[in-house]
Parts: structure tokens; C-alpha cells; sequence
């Protein structure tokens, strides 16, 4: 079964900011790259579709099993929290997203 959703090239703009100002260790992470856009792809000839990218906090956080500290000792301020989950801010991760995606 294909699912297709049908969205115009400025959908992806008008879709809010999905993180807000995420400060580590006293430095502010600037998220723009992780912004929505939309491509176009050709899938077969004469079918163009328009892919919209979104991105998740797990491109800058990391889940608490993989912290080596004990979840009760991690700062409140190294957490990440929304509406869905709560995560571990991860530097190293924020790093390979500024270096990796676009």
C-alpha cells in the first residue's frame, strides 16, 4: 500500500521551528540545519514527488542508557524534554549533525 501526502514545496517553511534555544554547558547550540525542507526526487519516469525532511532530537540527544551516568545524576540543565520524550543533550552527536546533514 503507498501512502502519498501531498504537500507544496512551502509547507516545509511554514511548519513551526521544532527546537527551541538549546543551551549546553553555557554555549548555545544553533539547530537552523536541523530545520524541515523538501526536495524533489524522481522515482520513475515521468513521476516526480516532493520529499519533506524532518529531523528528530536525536540528532543532537542521546537516550539515557547510553549516558554512563546513573539518570538520578545528570544535570536538569543536560536534559532535553518535549512533548514526546526526555533525552540526554549529546555534544557529540550536535557535532556530527552540524558536520553530516545538509
Amino acid at each position: 500500500m503507498l501512502l502519498v501526502e501531498t504537500r507544496t514545496e512551502k509547507s516545509a517553511r511554514e511548519l513551526p521551528q521544532p527546537f527551541g534555544t538549546v543551551v549546553f554547558r553555557g554555549g548555545a547550540w544553533d539547530l537552523s540545519h536541523l530545520e524541515p525542507f523538501v526536495f524533489k526526487a524522481v522515482v520513475a519516469p515521468g513521476l516526480e514527488v516532493s520529499v519533506l525532511v524532518l529531523f528528530s532530537c536525536h540528532c543532537f540527544t542521546k537516550s539515557f542508557r547510553w549516558d554512563a551516568r546513573p539518570a538520578l545524576e545528570i544535570p536538569e540543565h543536560e536534559i532535553y524534554a518535549d512533548e514526546r520524550e526526555r533525552r540526554v543533550l549529546c555534544e557529540q552527536r550536535y557535532n556530527l549533525s552540524r558536520r553530516l546533514l545538509r
